[in-house]
């Protein structure tokens, strides 16, 4: 009888690999098309390879040399496969080791191989694209939640030693595989015959060392390796991976230089495909997002941009898209202070995506994982993981905004006072502080809480000053003894106060005083007044608000005052639409002062960007103020409600989480 062999041979392949290998990110693309094109015959088994487990044991204490070698090497390597690898890294702050990472891939693999590679990319991307330092655990927070891991899980598996079990166990398989380099392949077939790929550090490149993988597993198939072979649209691999690169997509889609170029054309030209700039090189990602921009879409030439805070520096931004540059009219001194920071959110990131600026957000920005009431003993009161929520300064965000144009100009201490008219009450232009009138196509009105622009087209809706003040500094305290990526506040029901700190990151940190003025008057609001109001609040909270109490600049610190007013009837007047602050004050117990500036001026511009020449611009602002009321007006009962509890903490002491999404 003759011997019986399967239908289809299976073989495993064993893949070598690090977080922190360069050369693995190098090859990640043909990994994937490896995976893809034999994903009938390949049973995929993942190997961390502890790279580099410390700087003692990898260089023989030759650290600066080393670090300044890989520096290199990163930048050699960018360019030779035009890729990006963020060197500066081992410029600012070194990984200290990859273990923590390579621990981590195994607490993701628990909940399936398919999530885990997700895990590793997003891995790769913190550090590759963004320069973060790995080795530290809210960066692997941060990756899984963004990846959809079980956050509880992965913690869980995280901390009570099951990965680093796994981890320790599967070094084991480098000794046993004779495995040195990265990345490695070894392949196994049913029958028990093994071979390894070629070795990473030889002169091969990339499709070479492809090629010999084939070559492999036709041989271990006996002939029969099963290869699906087509070539795929950008759409359909942007699809199944979020971010690549044109050197990763050539790879990934088969399609030659030309036809790849012009399939990246036209989405990116409807709006459906996102550029993002790494230096110099693009990377694309699907528009997920709602808001689409149709490039060379805008029907006017000489738009006005009146403010330069977060959503004129974003209309401004969107525009030159377009190749349209606006007059930026800015009311303040260029070096005038404009607060610390903020949060942004799910609805402030998409906007910020859609134009191809949400890896410089990241990279900027410090990623906010959980939020952690406490009550003034240190008890946590509520405890909630807190999913797209980022930290950034003010000016780390005109960073992002302002580096991404290539011309970026405001006219500073020039500001519009009020509306001209002319006949038939048809608006004409804006009077300036100068007296000079403006004269232009479209008006976006960013002026802010106290929009003069808003109060010239409704001058009987008025700001109501709340009781509600808040105390705001920041401080540089990098030995702070708390979580990086954690949002920590005290509750002080019997006082009636609040006390948030939002980490930065990088030691610096934001925080904030609520009070009513009411109850607990800041009687004298000097820098000297401030600090002996907070250190006299704070001297029976947790030690880090106490520390931050002493330790911050209060020359820099200012005392706010909470206003409110009840949605507009609409957020326009002719050509001139009002946008964020000036369209809808928000109280910042919402977090939304940003986020909705953002997403108002997303909407706004990708409906102007679609708009046909019979396309009144007024109906678009209509359809603009339709799209938003109903969130903004969920937005202002949110604050309402916050407020009102804050107010009266000690009859609802239940807390509520200080953030309004919609």
């Amino acid at each position: 009888m003759p011997e019986y062999k399967p239908l289809l041979q299976k073989i495993k392949v064993i893949y070598f690999s690090d977080p922190v290998c360069s050369t693995c990110w190098i090859m990640d693309p043909y990994i994937k098309k490896l995976i893809s094109d034999y994903q009938i015959v390949i049973d995929l088994d993942m190997v961390m390879g502890g790279l580099l487990e410390s700087w003692d044991n990898f260089c023989g204490g030759r650290v600066e040399e080393t670090q300044t070698f890989l520096c290199d090497l990163w930048k050699d390597e960018a360019k030779k496969y035009n890729i990006h690898l963020d060197h500066s890294v081992w410029l600012k702050k070194p990984i200290s080791s990859s273990t923590p990472a390579s621990v981590a891939y195994y607490a993701a693999e628990n909940q399936g191989m398919e999530i885990a590679q997700k895990f590793l990319r997003n891995l790769r991307e913190q550090l590759f694209l963004r320069g973060k330092d790995i080795s530290e655990k809210r960066h692997l927070i941060t990756a899984a939640v963004d990846s959809g891991l079980n956050l509880d899980r992965f913690l869980h598996d995280l901390d009570n030693g099951f990965a680093a079990t796994e981890f320790k166990k599967r070094l084991d398989d480098k000794t046993i595989w004779q495995v040195d380099h990265y990345p490695t392949l070894i392949f196994v077939n049913e029958e028990g015959e093994v071979e390894k790929g070629m070795d990473p550090v030889g002169n091969f490149s990339p499709q070479e060392m492809f090629n010999d993988w084939e070559r492999i597993l036709d041989k271990l198939t006996k002939g029969d390796s099963r290869k699906l072979v087509r070539t795929k649209t950008v759409s359909e691999v942007l699809k199944q991976y979020e971010r690549l690169s044109f050197y990763e997509l050539s790879v990934l889609t088969g399609l030659n230089e030309r036809i790849l170029t012009q399939q990246i054309e036209v989405l990116y030209r409807e709006g459906m495909l996102v550029k993002e700039k790494h230096g110099n090189v693009n990377y694309y990602r699907s528009n997920n997002t709602s808001f689409f921009f149709k490039k060379d879409g805008f029907l006017f030439n000489n738009p006005t941009v009146i403010g330069a805070g977060v959503c004129g520096r974003y209309v401004s931004k969107v525009l030159s898209l377009f190749n349209v540059e606006p007059l930026v009219l800015e009311r303040q001194k260029p070096d005038a202070f404009k607060g610390f920071g903020f949060i942004i959110l799910k609805n402030g990131i998409d906007a910020l995506d859609a134009v191809g600026l949400k890896n410089e957000l990241l990279k900027e920005s410090n990623s906010i994982n959980f939020f952690k009431a406490v009550d003034p003993n240190g008890n946590i009161l509520f405890e909630k993981l807190l999913d797209n929520c980022l930290a950034i300064t003010r000016e780390g965000f005109y960073k992002v905004i302002d580096e991404s144009m290539p011309t970026f100009k405001v006219n500073f201490q020039e500001e519009a006072v009020d509306l001209i008219h002319g006949e038939n009450n048809k608006l004409k232009g804006l009077k300036l502080s100068n007296d000079e009138v403006l004269h232009s196509e479209i008006f976006f009105a960013t002026d802010g809480i106290r929009s003069k622009m808003r109060t010239s087209i409704y001058p009987d809706r008025h700001l109501e000053v709340l009781t509600e003040r808040e105390i705001v500094g920041s401080a540089y305290l990098p030995e702070l003894d708390i979580a990086k990526d954690e949002f920590l506040k005290v509750i002080d029901i019997e006082n009636g106060k609040n006390m948030g700190i939002l980490p930065l990151g990088d030691g610096n940190f934001i925080w904030f005083l609520q009070l009513n003025m009411e109850t607990s008057p800041v009687e004298d609001n000097s820098p000297e007044g401030l600090q002996k109001y907070v250190e006299e609040t704070t001297k029976n909270f947790p030690e880090a608000f106490q520390l931050l109490a002493k330790y911050s600049d209060f020359s820099k610190a200012f005392l706010w005052t909470a206003n409110r007013m009840d949605l507009l009837p609409s957020f326009h007047h002719q050509q001139l639409v009002l946008l964020g602050d000036a369209a809808h004050p928000l109280l910042a117990f919402t977090s939304q002062g940003a986020n909705s500036a953002l997403e108002d001026a997303a909407y706004l511009l990708s409906m102007l960007s679609f708009q046909q020449y019979d396309d009144p611009v007024e109906d678009i602002f209509e359809q603009y103020y339709e799209m938003r009321k109903d969130a903004i007006a969920h937005h202002i009962k949110e604050g309402d409600s916050l407020l009102e509890h804050f107010l009266n903490m000690k009859k609802n002491p239940h807390f509520k989480l200080p953030l309004s999404v919609h």
